[in-house]
């Protein structure tokens, strides 16, 4: 928050004049201030209708300089899954599924002073339709009712057929991943100058083939020294366009996507632009069988997507390079990986990747968890602070805050913090407890309260309030911040439900009070005629 310069004093300005004042004008201004002070009446005595402390966070306005918002900030948090459905926005990155497997919020928001590119996601986590579909149209009849009704899917094992060789053995098993749908592709006993292949045959593309695209996200598991790892695309003569996992390869060629073992490579290479291995009559011209083939020794890979239809390729989001500088620019991601990147928000991906159905797993992210979003118990209060010299109020904030647990959440680097948002000799008192979560605040001991007010000594300036607070501990925050009367407005919201009652420490306060002033402006009137009779 940015800190206001605030005068401590409001001016008040009256005009007194006794001879030359006219009847007229005395009795207008008269008339003004019977108004207004019946008007302040009515308000007054309508907020002395609620309690003594307004409950809930409605009611103060939270971008004020005055109000205190607390708030834990987090190095990663990471979600087991977030669902697209959920949406793409900032908002929708705090959303998460509770224990009860029912949406719920966090309470906090995104955090991005320091760089745009806070989203984390692994290219092997995201499931979504458009990764598992391939073939499109295929059907098979999956559970032998007579009927051809259920689609054929590359990522499922039973439509691969296995061949292997004198020594070595290959299997192709649905892999227990994240996602639904994975082939894990493993093989054993693979000996120098052998290949074993596993082969997918429920595939015609015949147009445009150059245009098309070899996709898949790939985890290479395991790759022993000197091992070959190949994804074929063969028309029908024998005619092939490969890429491969070798790790005697340059991955600056492309049709080398990895050198190593990896989680989450992408592949995504258009088959007119891979080089045509003449096993035929030398023209690649369509796509009817598609091969994984492991040569010279043993290996491991995991597809959780695969697709040779598709001309445009999957962009897994965007992210902003050389940030803060002349040369910032925006660069997509196409072939990201092996492992977690960043992106600097979910709308980036590409449509087919955001459907409704769509969810991505182990998402990571920063985040700050606020007192003014969260769902713990909370109230406020306005009460006179007359012995502070120089101001008028004092704003009484009293609130419970917590980071949220689950078994889909995952805390790393926790802090707790607060904001020197107003000059030190506003803040008459800061302090916190913890653990408190079945105690009311008037029931929390003196000696389990540690004081902060000394902490808030720059303007600017972060305050810690706890440096390794624990998920799920409860923790209370207690705040009085020192207000002038001309400042009142600006700590109540606009939306927050009218005036609130200023709760007088000296017994002046409230409707007596106002009731005195009324008394005053008629005791006023009468003193005048009685003048004006007497000068007569």
């Amino acid at each position: 928050m940015t800190a206001k310069t605030q005068s401590p004093n409001g001016d008040t300005n009256a005009e007194q004049s006794t001879n030359e004042l006219s009847r007229r004008r005395f009795l207008g201004n008269v008339g003004v201030v019977a108004a207004s002070t019946a008007g302040a009446a009515t308000g007054v005595a309508s907020a002395q209708e609620s309690t003594e402390w307004q409950t809930g966070r409605d009611g103060l306005a939270w971008d004020s300089d005055f109000v205190q918002n607390p708030y834990f900030a987090e190095d990663t948090l990471t979600k087991a899954k977030h669902r697209l459905k959920w949406g793409t926005d900032d908002a929708a990155l705090t959303a998460y599924e509770n224990d009860s497997g029912e949406k719920d919020s966090l309470g906090g928001y995104v955090p991005r002073e320091d760089t745009e590119n806070v989203v984390s996601i692994r290219a092997d986590k995201v499931e979504a339709p458009d990764l598992y579909a391939f073939p499109r149209g295929e059907q098979y009849d999956a559970d032998g009712d007579g009927e051809t009704d259920d689609p054929v899917r590359a990522l499922e094992a039973t439509h691969w057929g296995t061949t292997g060789a004198t020594n070595g053995t290959i299997s192709v098993t649905d892999a227990n991943v994240d996602v639904e749908y994975a082939l894990d592709v493993s093989t054993s006993s693979v000996a120098s100058g052998e290949t074993v292949k596993a082969t997918f045959t429920d595939v015609s593309v015949e147009d445009s083939v150059e245009k098309r695209h070899l996709q898949a996200v790939v985890n290479v598991n395991s790759l022993a020294s000197g091992s070959v790892v190949e994804l074929v695309a063969r028309d029908g003569d024998g005619d092939e366009k490969v890429v491969k996992a070798d790790p005697s390869g340059d991955t600056s060629n492309a049709d080398v996507f990895a050198a190593a073992t990896g989680n989450g490579y992408v592949v995504q290479q258009r088959l007119g632009d891979l080089a045509t291995v003449a096993n035929g009559d030398g023209s690649f011209d369509s796509v009817q069988e598609v091969e994984i083939r492991i040569s010279e020794a043993d290996a491991s890979v995991v597809l959780t997507a695969l697709n040779v239809e598709k001309m445009a390729r999957w962009k897994f989001g965007s992210y902003l390079n050389n940030e803060d500088t002349d040369s910032e620019e925006r660069v997509d991601r196409y072939t990201p990986g092996p492992g977690s990147f960043t992106v600097t928000g979910l709308d980036t991906l590409s449509s087919d990747l955001k459907t409704d159905e769509a969810v991505i797993y182990d998402l990571s992210m920063p985040m700050r968890y606020t007192l003014g979003d969260g769902s713990e118990s909370f109230r406020w209060r306005l009460v006179e602070a007359t012995q502070y010299a120089g101001y008028d109020r004092k704003l009484v904030q009293q609130g419970k805050a917590v980071v949220p647990t689950g078994y889909d959440l995952q805390h790393t680097g926790l802090t707790w913090h607060d904001e020197t948002a107003v000059p030190a000799a506003r803040y008459a008192t800061v302090r916190t407890a913890s653990g408190v979560e079945d105690t009311e605040f008037s029931d929390i001991s003196d000696d389990s309260w540690t004081t902060h007010t000394g902490s808030y000594d720059s303007l600017g300036n972060t305050v810690t309030l706890a440096s390794s607070p624990q998920a799920g501990v409860v923790r209370a925050y207690e705040a009085e911040i020192l207000v002038t009367s001309d400042e009142v407005e600006a700590v109540q919201s606009s939306s927050g439900g009218g005036a609130v009652a200023l709760e007088n420490g000296g017994g002046g306060g409230g409707f007596g009070g106002v009731f005195a002033s009324v008394m005053a402006v008629f005791t006023g009137i009468l003193g005048f005629f009685g003048l004006r009779s007497r000068m007569g």
